[in-house]
């Protein structure tokens, strides 16, 4: 019975994310992090370009939303500590930090 509970919680932290927000005057999108997703809300409704990329700049997923929302499913993500960098049509740029835990 021990050993199903480490699991069972090691599972659960592996489907976790964290999402930084970042402090601007004029932010393109928020983001934030529920258990299963990092959500992009974009209230302008403008296309957005997404890159995730690990801290050291690989990049591990590109992706378009022309929506008001994104959700990106984390379970798709190692643990680890990422950048999720957003750019508008005029190249304006923000950058979030997310932590999958």
């Amino acid at each position: 019975m021990k050993n199903f509970i480490i699991i069972a919680i090691i599972s659960i932290f592996s489907t976790t994310a964290k999402a930084a927000v970042a402090v601007t005057d004029n932010p393109l999108c928020n983001i934030y992090a529920t258990a299963q997703n990092v959500v992009v809300s974009n209230p302008q409704n403008q296309p957005l370009e997404i890159t995730i990329t690990k801290r050291s700049g690989t990049i591990v997923s590109k992706m378009k939303v022309t929506g008001r929302e994104k959700q990106i499913p984390i379970k798709d993500l190692n643990v680890g500590k990422y950048n999720v960098v957003v750019k508008n049509p005029t190249q304006q740029q923000q950058t979030f930090r997310l932590d999958v835990l």
